[in-house]
Order: C-alpha cells, then structure tokens, then sequence
C-alpha cells in the first residue's frame, strides 16, 4: 500500500458520505489562548476553586454546587478556548451519562453484595471479629448502646460518649 493510500485514508475516503452531508469539523483545543499557559492553567482551575468554595465556604448542596460549576465550565470552554457550543454540550452530556453508568454500577453490585452479606450475618460476625481484636472496651459497635471512638468528636469515659468542652 503506498504512503498516500495510507495517509488519505484508502480508496474509498474521497467517496465516504457523512451524516448530514458535510464532513464533520474537528475542534483543535489552543493551549495557551490567553496568551501565556499559566494562565490558561489558572483559569482552568477556575471551576475546581469555585467548587471548593462552593461546597467548603458557602455550604452550597453538592448536586448545586456541580451544576454551578458546570456552567462555568461550559462557559469557559466556550469563551475562552472558543469551543463549539454544540460540541461542549454534547461531550458534557456523553461524559455525564459515562459517569452515571459507572456510579450506578457500583452502586448497585454494593448494594448486592450489602445485602447478602447482612443476609447471612457475614457482617455481624465481621462487627464482633472488630470488637474482639480492637481493644476496645465500650459499646461503640452498631447495634450496641453508646459511641466512644475515641479522639473524634468527643471522649471516651467507661463507655458512653460525652462531648470535650
């Protein structure tokens, strides 16, 4: 096969029809469109900032909190690294449904395996199995009457939580 063959895509490239009629036009990201690439880099990181205070300092829900940055991403791509609206929304969408798809999955084979496992009392001999060889000797296990794990939110005092003042 020669190398104009190969490079062009074979025979059959000049004939190819595409959907819609036209060939399709790909988009090559600039790196430095700002014009230098710390600051592409800064404003890159613009949306993972605003997350962090969205979620840390405003106490904004997460699901709220990710559609607020989400926009902003999408609008940076779009202004920015003038990325073709059409395009960013689409690959927003498909990396979306992506990641639901392997959240669900795990989700649910968890719950499966949760749900056996309580069936057959595999995690209440793991629970005592803990109480056994940790040491320790309150009622801090689920299903037992009191919390201690001590140096969280308070300290233990023979067996019952009490909170540090």
């Amino acid at each position: 096969m020669s190398a104009d063959r190969v490079a062009t895509g074979g025979d059959d490239a000049a004939t190819r029809t595409w959907p819609g009629g036209e060939e399709p036009q790909v988009f090559v990201q600039v790196l430095e469109p700002l014009g230098r690439v710390w600051t592409a880099a800064a404003v890159a990181l613009l949306p993972l900032g605003v997350l962090l205070v969205c979620l840390a300092g405003l106490r904004i829900s997460a699901w709220a909190a990710v559609l607020l940055c989400a926009a902003l991403t999408i609008a940076l791509a779009v202004v920015v690294w003038d990325a073709p609206l059409d395009g960013t929304l689409r690959a927003y969408g498909l990396g979306s449904a992506t990641g639901l798809w392997a959240v669900g999955w795990i989700v649910f084979w968890g719950l499966v395996i949760s749900n056996t496992m309580v069936t057959m009392g595999a995690f209440a001999a793991l629970r005592d199995w803990l109480a056994r060889t940790s040491g320790c000797r309150c009622s801090c296990w689920p299903g037992r009457s009191g919390r201690c794990w001590k140096g969280w939110s308070g300290s233990a005092t023979r067996g019952r939580w009490s909170p540090r003042s």
